[in-house]
């Protein structure tokens, strides 16, 4: 596949820096430097109950990566329940650079 685009890069980075909170700004900017791929803030985890699921702060929906704000901490069960990996604030930019790449690379690998 492709390298994507540096201007989409670019254009991605621009709008989740716009509406994603000041706390996870410092790894957007991270991730882009090292050329990760980058997460969505417009996710919402589907229970299947029917009623709105917990909405992390950054999510790799693909990859079942996320980013709990503080108050989110109680959210964390339904998405490991899922498979997911969580990561709470503090967020250390290298771990979460690394769950990203390897998780990337299991689903290159599958394909």
């Amino acid at each position: 596949t492709e390298a994507p685009d540096h201007a989409d890069t670019d254009a991605v980075l621009m709008e989740l820096m716009e509406y994603s909170p000041e706390t996870v700004k410092p790894f957007l900017q991270y991730a882009a430097a090292k050329r990760l791929s980058l997460p969505t803030i417009e996710f919402e985890l589907d229970l299947g109950d029917g009623r709105c699921g917990p909405q992390p702060e950054l999510a790799w929906p693909s990859l079942k990566v996320a980013v709990l704000a503080d108050n989110q901490v109680e959210d964390a069960e339904a998405f490991e329940a899922r498979g997911w990996m969580v990561f709470r604030h503090p967020i250390d930019n290298e771990e979460i650079a690394d769950e990203v790449r390897a998780r990337s690379a299991e689903i290159a690998n599958e394909g």
